[in-house]
């Protein structure tokens, strides 16, 4: 069908069949639908037909969102129209409704709010489903809910008929206006979404006639069954939330899915909110709540940076083994998190420490692993908030949980705490807490509001809504991402009732917080002569804990300004739309009469050992990593020539800066990560790996790589120097190059040995020896898989050359020793 290979059919309905098929393009399964054109349909009506359901395909394939189905391609076959979906794994929930009857309370809840938060995305981009039944919507073999067949009904829908009305949809399951042929808005699938949760509370459906006519009547004229008769157990909550969303008229229902979803969030925080049992521990009733917290921040699923690669890193910069290399390799998994800390390592707060940077091996390098750390953790948190919100209080409370973490910055540089980039992040998770409920939980976070206006203390009011205080929540969210003990302890700040000095780091870093909280209120005051005696009044209140004085705060406070200032236009975000006022703006500007203090910079990190320059170079960067040109990644749109051209600007540029290295003082590991990720970057590799000779020469040993299962890859690459042992093996006996652009040509057969095939899949290879002293001491592997342009004679070149710059590396080091 198309360029796809049919399997086997996977299940068939109403409106086609679906089957399981296999895109040899992209070597992947997909569920293929095809549609069956009504009968009595003429050619021009199935041609109609056809142009409308590409055209609504191509809207659905924009639809990029965990809890929907994405759909890939549409065509059509001996004028069978068909749609390719992403080929997922799970049950309908039809069918759990089918065997289990209702899911109780909780499991309706939590498919409920992923189904309404996929809706709720679709309906903001003016797109209605117009068939939402159990039977369309997936439950995954790990709980998540994904939505299915967006935009199948509306191109069937659309299509005029010849004096015979058809429905497209199903009948039980939709709004009284769908039924009746009226015109359809958001507010239609308000309706069905109402059936769906009907069913799933109570295990029966509102509408259950099977006659059409006895149905239609009942969906347009008649009430449902009030659904306390089913299920007398609920809050009175649920019951409103059902009759609203069945409402007759559209005007009486939600007016979409978000508006349906905030009120489903009021039902469950009704409910939900636990008030522990006599003799019951407190702690027991708020673990509930914090885990109602993780479930809606995962339904979500819009927090990647955060939630999985800031834990990440951190564990990486944290490890004893810690080394440029490993750091590196844990934020090159993320695209969007190697492009943010490139742009924010050459902006101003960065200037002056070591000219353009252009790889993260070499940021680890030049700007240390505790400024990496802080950029990529505190930085994301930011980001997020910003750019995934239109509220501006929302955006406001990002740029001050950013200055919280600048001034807690600056003031550990001032009082030469020992890790001023550990305090930025405590200063940024102190606010995380008020992001979480602000963002997650609207109406509630305008309640805790309400209370503070009253007078009510913030964690206090905090706590009466959410039976979590913003501090023990961002705690705990920090805990959940497996921070550092010592960051998790300090982000709360020093306790009120602390007398004294701080006692030992932690609670030195608590003070700093603190202190940071109360300077991050001040900063923002729009009267000078009212901020600059608030400024004051900080340093007074601080002073038998932090002592810095009032000129350097005050000096201190311009500079976390200023780094706000590069901040911002390194992050492409305009202060402005965040609540900082021109007054403050111009506050920023350095006088041009006045030297303006300069910014504490950040300490060099510190990098890997040095390495046996022969065979005994240890550390191993092998963990997955992105793929440049994944087919399911909007990069993997851009022209083949731009892209080519973009790799090469980024292999001269990288090459300039891997010489400048080499001309001074450097650690061995750093160069040889920065090279292969130059090879894996610049030349556009899916694997690239060094293996090494060993001492006694008997075998080569893979050492470092990069790209995906590179891990397997390197531990499946120890060859005996034989005759008999493949290309890495020719390679090092004969001191040859290996350029093989088509692996599946026959005359190349077992070039690759087997076992590093099985985890590989190579359609092309490259491999290059490392030559010091007419010897090959060891090689660069690179491979490329079929979804990838062939490699041409310029990536040898590239290779080649890049391994020259291994080999002057490789002899300095030894020379230095």
């Amino acid at each position: 069908m198309g360029r796809y290979h049919v399997l086997s059919e996977l299940g068939r309905g109403s409106m086609g069949v679906v089957y399981l098929g296999f895109d040899p393009k992209l070597q992947r399964e997909v569920a293929i639908k095809t549609i069956l054109v009504p009968e009595g349909y003429s050619e021009a009506q199935r041609q109609a037909m056809t142009r409308s359901l590409l055209q609504e395909a191509r809207l659905a394939a924009a639809l990029a969102h965990p809890g929907i189905v994405r759909v890939f391609d549409a065509g059509e076959d001996h004028s069978l129209p068909y749609i390719v979906f992403e080929r997922i794994e799970g049950v309908a929930l039809s069918t759990r409704l089918a065997e289990e009857g209702a899911l109780g309370r909780d499991g309706a809840d939590r498919l409920m709010g992923e189904l309404l938060d996929a809706l709720a995305y679709a309906h903001e981009r003016q797109i209605i489903h117009r068939d939402i039944k159990p039977a369309n919507l997936m439950v995954q073999a790990d709980g998540r809910l994904r939505v299915m067949d967006f935009g199948i009904a509306r191109a069937l829908a659309d299509q005029p008929q010849s004096g015979r009305r058809v429905l497209c949809g199903t009948p039980r399951y939709m709004s009284p206006e769908q039924i009746d042929g009226r015109a359809v808005d958001t507010r239609s699938d308000v309706f069905s979404l109402g059936i769906v949760f009907y069913e799933m509370l109570c295990g029966q459906r509102p509408f259950p006639q099977k006659d059409f006519q006895e149905l239609r009547e009942a969906l347009v004229g008649r009430p449902h069954p009030p659904l306390h008769h089913h299920n007398p157990d609920l809050p009175p909550s649920y019951y409103g939330f059902i009759d609203r969303a069945l409402a007759k008229a559209p005007e009486e229902r939600f007016a979409d899915a978000r508006q349906m979803r905030d009120a489903l969030h009021e039902c469950m925080v009704d409910r939900s909110a636990p008030v522990a049992a006599p003799g019951e521990d407190v702690s027991v009733a708020r673990q509930q709540i914090l885990d109602e917290i993780r479930r809606q921040i995962e339904r979500q699923g819009d927090f990647p940076a955060t939630s999985q690669y800031l834990a990440r890193v951190t564990a990486a910069a944290r490890s004893s083994h810690s080394s440029a290399s490993t750091i590196a390799n844990e934020i090159l998994k993320d695209f969007a998190l190697t492009n943010r800390i490139l742009r924010m390592v050459n902006s101003p707060f960065y200037a002056g420490i070591g000219g353009r940077i252009r790889t993260i091996s070499r940021a680890v390098v030049i700007l240390g692993v505790d400024t990496v750390l802080s950029t990529a953790g505190g930085l994301s948190i930011f980001e997020h908030f910003h750019n995934r919100s239109g509220v501006a209080e929302l955006k406001q409370q990002a740029v001050k949980a950013l200055m919280t973490g600048l001034h807690a910055r600056q003031l550990a540089h001032a009082i030469n705490l020992e890790n001023a980039e550990e305090a930025f992040i405590c200063g940024m998770l102190h606010h995380l807490g008020r992001l979480i409920v602000a963002f997650y939980y609207p109406q509630e976070y305008q309640r805790i509001e309400k209370l503070i206006d009253n007078g009510t203390p913030t964690e206090r009011a905090s706590r009466k809504v959410m039976r979590l205080s913003y501090l023990e929540l961002g705690e705990a969210m920090a805990q959940f991402w497996n921070m550092p003990e010592s960051i998790v302890r300090a982000i709360h700040g020093l306790d009120p009732e602390h007398k004294g000095a701080p006692q030992g780091s932690v609670q030195m870093t608590q003070a700093v917080v603190s202190m940071a909280e109360e300077l991050s209120h001040a900063t923002f005051i729009t009267d000078p002569e009212q901020r600059q005696a608030a400024l004051k009044a900080v340093e007074r209140s601080f002073r038998d804990k932090i002592h810095v004085g009032e000129t350097r705060l005050m000096r201190l406070v311009e500079d976390s300004l200023r780094n706000a200032w590069d901040i911002s236009h390194a992050l492409r975000v305009d202060l402005k739309s965040m609540g900082v006022t021109d007054a403050l703006l111009h506050s920023i500007q350095a006088d041009p009469g006045v030297e303006a203090a300069p910014a504490a910079r950040p300490r060099p990190g510190v990098s890997a050992a040095a390495v046996e320059a022969t065979a005994s170079i240890s550390g191993d960067v092998s963990s997955p990593s992105l793929t440049l040109d994944d087919p399911d990644d909007e990069r993997s749109q851009m022209d083949e020539n731009a892209l080519a051209v973009q790799r090469q600007d980024l292999m001269a540029k990288t090459m300039a800066e891997i010489s400048q290295a080499l001309a001074g003082q450097f650690q061995l590991n750093d160069v040889l990560v920065m090279i292969l990720e130059a090879m894996y970057r610049g030349i556009g590799c899916d694997h690239v790996l060094m293996a090494m000779v060993n001492p006694q020469r008997s075998h080569v040993i893979g050492r470092f790589g990069l790209g995906d299962q590179i891990e397997e890859a390197i531990g499946r690459f120890n060859f005996p120097l034989r005759a008999g042992g493949g290309a890495p093996v020719g390679c090092i006996i004969n001191r040859r190059e290996y350029f093989v652009p088509d692996l599946s040509d026959p005359a190349h057969h077992g070039l690759l040995p087997r076992p590093l095939d099985e985890v590989l899949r190579a359609e092309g290879l490259i491999l290059v020896p490392l030559d010091v002293r007419n010897q090959a001491i060891g090689l660069f592997m690179a491979t490329r898989r079929k979804s990838r342009a062939a490699f041409a004679r310029q990536d040898l070149r590239d290779l080649r050359a890049l391994s020259r710059m291994a080999v002057t590396g490789i002899q300095q080091s030894a020379g230095q020793r």
